[in-house]
């Protein structure tokens, strides 16, 4: 689910080819990693994050034991899983992700200043232990222009992406998206500028690659204004 490998891959296959391989190699082979990719993120999507837990305790290494599941589970077989699967639109990783931020409209956050934790314990926070980590906020644009968001963290921050994505559509595509990528260093400061962006609620997301350094407790308290 947090691969930038797989996160716009396109998904080949199905689960009875998936577990074919699974028996065959003892493993799931690299061709089908997208599959259950799209596997995992269509079940957060549809059913949420309990079936993926209870799925997740349950023995799927064949054919046979992962019916029994989707049985139990879901009430459906291999084929009519598979059936629904297909029938849902092929979005990416990226916009589901999107989907499910832009759902929590009542955390939205007129401009103002307030804080981020990206600590691997703070609630909200999404990623891989010591690997890629990210978190959000939704704001809410009252006027168009240009907009500066000024970042202060509570330590050094390396390669921050900054992704700035409206939760207005076209289709599956976000109307407004851009990202910014950039350091703190010393002063612990940084204040990208945002341009043309509409009245409107954004998600601002921010990514770091490697968390292995990072403290338990940082935190980035962001204001936003408009600019000049």
């Amino acid at each position: 689910m947090y691969s930038d490998a797989n996160e716009n891959a396109e998904s080949v296959g199905t689960l009875r080819d998936a577990m074919l391989a699974i028996q065959e190699h003892g493993r799931l082979t690299g061709m089908y990693y997208p599959l259950a990719q799209r596997v995992v993120a269509f079940l957060l999507e549809t059913r949420g994050l309990g079936t993926v837990h209870r799925m997740c305790s349950k023995p799927l290494g064949s054919e046979e034991e992962l019916e029994v599941a989707l049985l139990d589970e879901l009430g459906l077989s291999i084929d009519q899983f598979q059936a629904e699967l297909d029938a849902y639109p092929p979005w990416s990783v990226a916009q589901l992700r999107q989907d499910q931020a832009c759902e929590g409209a009542d955390a939205v956050v007129s401009q103002a200043a307030w804080t981020i934790e990206l600590g691997c314990s703070a609630p909200g926070v999404e990623g891989r232990l010591g690997g890629e980590v990210s978190s959000h906020v939704l704001v809410e644009i009252a006027e168009f222009g240009q907009y500066a968001f000024d970042f202060n963290t509570s330590e050094p921050l390396q390669n921050l992406k900054v992704e700035l994505r409206g939760c207005e559509r076209d289709g599956l595509a976000s109307i407004y998206y851009t990202t910014w990528i950039g350091s703190t260093g010393e002063s612990n400061h940084l204040a990208p500028i945002f341009n043309d962006l509409t009245p409107g609620v954004y998600v601002l997301r921010f990514r770091l690659k490697d968390s292995s350094s990072l403290g338990p407790d940082v935190q980035i308290a962001l204001s936003v204004a408009q600019w000049p």
